[in-house]
């Protein structure tokens, strides 16, 4: 049963629907009841003595900090929402706790690593097909669907760029399946190809800016030197043939999606990010210690950037909603992963070298947060209870102890007939 609930959480997650409630737009994810069920049963381990709550500490004082920056500003939060929508922003804000306790504690041995990792990169291809689909029926055979906005993929998620960064981080996460397992089976990729495929048709600059980080923190520190050589060449080829070719950036524009990846924040087509930021940076300068409230920002930032819309920026958003003490509980929280993986790095072990993709995929997410609200993305959380099991269970056993029981019980079997013979 439990094995049946870590595949149903890593297939299930990223297939989210947008509902209102009370004045709140809450994300519901297609596991969110599952993990609901699962509280219950981390209750009783944790009476029991048995419950693994790494980071609780901050997991209440964040629910703190939400709850008093809400409260000290209610003239705005109940003004915006009704109680019913203020219970379901603050709700959605600590239920990512959930994800987190609910993986961690339902990994019990290296083979459920293995097995949540592989369902969620089973899921990812899937969504990732699905997003594909969509985009392609849009844009050459005008059929409206709900996988795309507009002609930019986005699956099952509801976002482009959500769609973008789940499919960057399972691209990660697949190459640490990879070094974890000591093998690399043939569907892996096909697997990658559609993961790559469909961040390209999400046409998420944010997205592809956060995937090329973790690639290049991948190049520095883990490629080879021949595998630099061939990054640097194949990304100097590309802006030759755009600098040089004749009216390269006719042909640019002649796609909706490279059209949309040649603008950036600064672009003239593309400066209402500019202004979500502005007015987000201008809230935290007036309430700097407690914020203006949890989702109160939209709508005091409405005179600077025009629009009731969230800061597209997780730091900026965090700073200006809880303050700098908010700010500083998630930016512990979620840099103590790779922090503890890098530092395992250093010091060493027979697993380290599995660490750099974990460290990549924290990269991807580091940077697309700069450009999206990634703090209530649950593939982060199932990312960093991964990180923990990792770096505290995993770290020091060798490689042959990874190979599954079953090979491990063949090849014994083997040793023994040939010693026979």
């Amino acid at each position: 049963m439990r094995r049946a609930v870590i595949v149903a959480l890593a297939l299930l997650a990223p297939v989210l629907h947008v509902v209102g409630a009370g004045g709140a737009k809450v994300n519901l994810g297609l596991a969110d009841p599952l993990v609901l069920a699962v509280v219950p049963w981390i209750v009783w381990r944790f009476l029991a003595r048995q419950a693994r709550l790494p980071l609780f500490m901050f997991a209440l004082a964040m629910a703190a900090g939400t709850l008093l920056s809400t409260l000290l500003h209610y003239e705005i939060s109940f003004y915006v929402r009704s109680p019913l929508g203020l219970a379901a922003g603050i709700g959605k804000a600590l239920f990512v706790w959930a994800y987190f306790y609910a993986a961690v504690n339902l990994l019990e041995s290296r083979e459920d690593m293995l097995l949540l990792t592989k369902s969620w990169i089973a899921g990812s291809a899937a969504v990732a097909a699905i997003g594909i689909a969509g985009s392609a029926a849009h844009q050459w055979a005008g059929v409206e669907n709900r996988f795309t906005l507009a002609y930019r993929a986005q699956g099952t998620m509801g976002d482009p760029n959500l769609f973008s960064t789940h499919l960057g981080v399972s691209l990660f996460l697949t190459l640490f399946f990879c070094e974890a397992s000591g093998r690399r089976p043939r569907w892996v990729f096909p697997a990658m190809a559609l993961q790559i495929a469909g961040m390209i048709m999400s046409a998420s600059r944010s997205g592809l800016l956060g995937f090329a980080a973790g690639v290049g923190l991948l190049l520095i520190f883990r490629a080879s030197a021949g595998w630099r050589l061939a990054t640097v060449c194949a990304a100097a080829a590309a802006v030759a043939s755009v600098a040089f070719v004749p009216d390269a950036r006719k042909l640019v524009e002649a796609n909706q999606i490279t059209g949309r990846l040649a603008t950036t924040t600064v672009d003239v087509r593309a400066t209402d990010r500019a202004k979500l930021w502005e007015g987000a940076w201008n809230n935290f300068l007036n309430a700097p210690l407690l914020g203006v409230g949890y989702e109160n920002g939209p709508y005091v930032n409405r005179s600077v950037a025009g629009t009731s819309s969230e800061a597209h920026n997780t730091y900026l958003s965090i700073a200006s909603e809880l303050g700098i003490g908010g700010l500083a509980v998630f930016l512990t929280t979620v840099l103590y992963f790779p922090a503890m993986l890098w530092k395992g790095v250093r010091d060493g072990g027979p697993r380290r070298q599995a660490a750099w993709p974990l460290l990549a995929a924290f990269a991807d997410i580091g940077v697309v947060a700069m450009a999206y609200n990634a703090d209530n993305y649950r593939g982060l959380w199932v990312l960093m209870a991964v990180a923990y099991w990792f770096r505290t269970t995993c770290w020091e056993e060798r490689t042959d102890d990874w190979e599954p029981a079953d090979e491990r019980a063949a090849q014994g079997a083997a040793a023994v007939s040939g010693a026979a013979c």
